[in-house]
C-alpha cells in the first residue's frame, strides 16, 4: 500500500496477459499524477498518458485507448472529472475510478451518486 497525496493506492499484482493493464491518469496535480504513474508502472501496468484537464482527456480518448481511467474529480479547465467521464462514456465504455483529495467524502459520494456512478 502506498499513500499518494492523501489517497490510498493499493499495489496490485502484475497484470496477466489479456487483463486490463493500460491506464490513463487524469489528475490536475502533476506531482500526484507522477506518483500514481510511478507506483502503477512498478506494479507492471502501462500508463498510457497523463492529463491535467478533462477537455484534454476527452479529446484524446480514442487515440490513447486505455483499458481503465483514474480520474480526479476536480481538474484544471472548465470541465470537472464527472463531466469528462460522461463524455468519455459516450465515445467508449471504459471503467473509470474516481479519485479525490476532497476530505468531504459525503459530498463527493453524493456528487458521484447523483451523476449515476456508484461509490464505495
Amino acid at each position: 500500500m502506498n499513500i499518494c497525496g492523501g489517497t490510498l493506492l493499493f499495489l496490485m499484482p502484475m497484470p496477466h496477459k489479456g487483463i486490463m493493464k493500460r491506464i490513463m491518469i487524469v489528475e490536475d496535480e502533476l506531482i500526484i499524477a507522477m506518483s500514481y504513474k510511478t507506483v502503477l508502472q512498478k506494479a507492471g501496468f502501462e500508463v498510457s498518458k497523463v492529463f491535467t484537464a478533462g477537455e484534454q482527456a476527452v479529446e484524446a480518448i480514442s487515440e490513447v485507448n486505455p483499458d481503465i481511467i483514474l480520474m480526479d474529480i476536480k481538474l484544471k479547465g472548465e470541465m470537472d472529472g464527472i463531466e469528462a467521464a460522461k463524455l468519455i462514456q459516450k465515445v467508449k465504455r471504459i471503467p473509470i475510478i474516481f479519485l479525490s483529495g476532497n476530505n468531504d467524502v459525503e459530498t463527493a459520494g453524493y456528487t458521484l451518486d447523483s451523476a449515476g456512478y456508484q461509490t464505495l
